[in-house]
């Protein structure tokens, strides 16, 4: 298999330390817009489309988050990047860690955005469920209740452009790419493998996250021997989109620190 990220977006000076960006489950590069412009002055971003999402094409058998570390290696090695600091927001933030524990080498920093390091089995018949849902029912049908968990009611309420905007990127997701992450989430088992990661880290999520909640957040970042902890008011899952402020200068200054 050759190529198995067809698209990503690269930012800012060519010269400037790089950044990779890894977007949630059902949504694209585009989950970055508030933070690319910023960024992008002081660092050269790559942004990602993970396979079967975006415009990168379904690949549906990388169904684990160390295949999806393996593909973001294979790009790396094309783009002749030698190392970088990797952001990764939820499914993002799972293969930030398996990447930064395959090739802990190439990582001189780590940002694990509402994520999680573990997925118990209560937490699998879950997404088996909603895997079931969108092979029988279609994208579509993961808009709703994936808005809602996603967002804090009163931002969906005050924000319904923003909403709309990732309501596209979800509905627009491949079923095979959608398919092929959640079986990637519930395989993933890293958490006990934390603490052979030495690079700084910053462990950040929303303090009304439903799913990668502060105490998630605070278990991952005792196991990490160099980590520190940001929780963020009033977001929940999607803290990048719905306190963009708080997320790009809370983020921005950590790899200003670790540059």
């Amino acid at each position: 298999m050759s190529d198995p990220i067809t698209s990503w977006h690269d930012i800012g000076p060519r010269s400037a330390p790089v950044v990779v960006l890894l977007h949630a489950i059902a949504t694209d590069s585009d989950l970055w817009a508030s933070q690319i412009p910023v960024w992008s002055q002081r660092f050269r971003l790559l942004a990602v489309d993970l396979p079967g999402h975006g415009a990168s094409k379904p690949r549906p058998h990388i169904n684990s988050v160390e295949a999806y570390a393996d593909a973001l290696a294979q790009l790396l090695l094309r783009e002749s990047i030698q190392t970088a600091s990797i952001v990764g927001l939820s499914l993002g933030g799972m293969i930030a860690q398996a990447f930064a524990l395959s090739f802990p080498e190439r990582v001189r920093s780590l940002v694990l955005s509402n994520t999680s390091a573990r997925t118990p089995p209560a937490m699998q018949d879950i997404w088996s469920k909603r895997m079931q849902q969108a092979v029988q029912h279609g994208m579509e049908h993961q808009v709703a209740p994936t808005i809602e968990r996603w967002f804090t009611p009163r931002f969906t309420e005050r924000a319904p452009l923003h909403v709309a905007r990732i309501a596209r990127m979800i509905r627009s997701t491949s079923l095979e790419g959608y398919v092929a992450a959640i079986e990637a989430i519930q395989r993933l088992d890293l958490l006990d493998r934390l603490p052979e990661l030495s690079m700084p880290a910053l462990v950040i999520t929303g303090r009304l996250d439903p799913a990668a909640t502060p105490q998630i957040a605070e278990t991952i970042a005792g196991k990490l021997p160099d980590s520190r902890l940001t929780v963020i008011e009033d977001a929940a899952h999607l803290s990048n989109i719905e306190q963009p402020g708080a997320f790009v200068e809370s983020v921005g200054a950590f790899l200003e620190q670790t540059r």
